[in-house]
């Protein structure tokens, strides 16, 4: 495992008896995971259909910033969707289980104070609306990108040093 933290190893240990309490074969193919590279997700469960079992993650930023309360509904959340299967969702079936394993059966959870912001922003010059990007992956051949709803060109900024991007 690669916790950093007496946190991290808390949770950790806990997401892992959860595992083994709930899913099939004590757990068996499932492993749990701190990703320390999520800016957005709290956390993830990835399903592999040929084995059966899975990887369920939980960001590192949530451990850092989010109450217990927040990180336990994030914990349970993703191990509901272990236990549902891949093609559930958050369906009945999915709200149902997370409930029973003691969360608040919510898909979305709040945003937590503190939680990286990203590093590019936009806003549209007629409605006011503004865009983040974690990430810089507009097409170099694009001059400048435009805001679907109003139509017009937003100019992408570095939020830390608000320099202007130009492609």
């Amino acid at each position: 495992m690669n916790c950093k933290t007496e946190k991290e190893r808390e949770i950790a240990e806990f997401a892992l008896a959860l595992i083994d309490e709930y899913l099939p074969y004590g757990g068996g193919d499932w492993s749990f995971t701190i990703d320390r590279r999520s800016r957005r997700q709290h956390g993830y469960c990835e399903h592999n259909r040929r084995t059966g079992g899975g990887v369920i993650g939980v960001a590192a930023f949530i451990i850092e910033h989010a109450s217990d309360d927040e990180i336990f509904d994030t914990v349970t959340h993703e191990i509901a969707h272990a236990i549902c299967g891949p093609d559930e969702g958050h369906g009945i079936l999915w709200q149902n289980v997370h409930k029973e394993l003691g969360g608040n059966g919510e898909r979305y959870a709040r945003a937590i104070p503190g939680a990286p912001k990203g590093k590019y922003e936009a806003t549209c010059p007629a409605c006011n609306k503004r865009g983040i990007a974690y990430r810089w992956r507009i097409a170099p051949t694009m001059k400048r990108a435009t805001h679907n709803a109003c139509g017009l060109q937003v100019q992408w900024v570095e939020i830390e040093t608000g320099e202007e991007l130009y492609f």
